[in-house]
């Protein structure tokens, strides 16, 4: 059986700046990697849904150690102690805005909108909030 030489994907983004950063951090540990799709965002950003957005390559010999680094250098955010505006309570938790709302403004309306709007919400009294 032949072995596979074709690049894997260990990461995928939206943003061409988050892909950027993510391909350095890789490379800085000496992992080879590839942006793919990444000048298609560049001149086009919608059509960066439509090829499944930007997808961050490296050979299948460096996958373990890549994926090990990209979540060495991504910081949980849910870990910080974040403290309810309203009520002071610590039982907290970070959501996203629906990609579905993006997705159907971008196609339907025309009008792109970023979908990683982070937000708090409070388990205690129900209280939302911006995440910044």
């Amino acid at each position: 059986m032949a072995v596979s030489t074709a690049p894997v994907t260990v990461g995928w983004y939206l943003n061409p700046v988050e892909a950027r950063i993510a391909k350095s951090q890789l490379e800085n540990k000496g992992i080879p990697a590839f942006l793919h799709s990444i000048n298609h965002s560049s001149l086009f950003w919608p059509i960066t849904l439509a090829l499944g957005g930007i997808q961050l390559q490296v050979p299948p010999s460096a996958v373990d150690r890549a994926k090990e680094v990209l979540e060495i250098e991504e910081p949980d955010q849910d870990e910080d102690l974040v403290l309810c505006p309203n009520c002071k309570s610590e039982d907290t938790r970070t959501y996203e805005a629906s990609w579905r709302i993006s997705m159907v403004s971008t196609h339907v309306l025309g009008i792109p909108l970023p979908f990683r709007r982070q937000r708090r919400h409070c388990e205690n009294c129900g209280n939302t909030w911006k995440s910044y």
